[in-house]
Parts: C-alpha cells; sequence; structure tokens
C-alpha cells in the first residue's frame, strides 16, 4: 500500500492496474460515495503523481518513457 492514502484511493490505484481508464460515475457507484468524493480523491492521487486526471476519469500515469509522442509533443507546446 501506498503511504498517505485512503483505502479507497488505494482500490482507486488497483483498479487502474487492470484498466486503462475509470470513469467517476462509475467509481462512485462502485464504492456507494458520491463524485465529488470520488474527485477528491483522484485530486489527492493526481497530486501525489499516482494517476493523470482525465474528462469524466482517471487514468494511470505513465512515465514519461511510456508516454506516446503525440502526448509529450502536446505538453511541451507552452516550452517552445
Amino acid at each position: 500500500m501506498i503511504m498517505g492514502i485512503t483505502d479507497r484511493q488505494a482500490q482507486i490505484v488497483e483498479m487502474l492496474q487492470q484498466k486503462d481508464f475509470l470513469n467517476v460515475e462509475e467509481l462512485a457507484e462502485y464504492f456507494q460515495v458520491t463524485t465529488q468524493t470520488i474527485h477528491r480523491d483522484l485530486n489527492a492521487l493526481c497530486d501525489r503523481g499516482i494517476v493523470r486526471h482525465r474528462h469524466g476519469g482517471a487514468e494511470r500515469h505513465a512515465s514519461v518513457g511510456n508516454d506516446s509522442y503525440t502526448w509529450r509533443q502536446s505538453g511541451a507546446d507552452g516550452a517552445k
């Protein structure tokens, strides 16, 4: 278990090992909590660099070496 995260957040991380993307609505239903609670969980995991928050859900945070060229290129637009 990752230090400093809740049991629910740890379960979300485990679920992301099986699926590339998790939907906020589905997570809220699965855990029987509000979507706001899931958003807070995802934000906490994003702040730790564990997941990436995407519109409507979250995805695994891949290392830079695993990111697609398009993804890396779009992230560097502001640096040029």
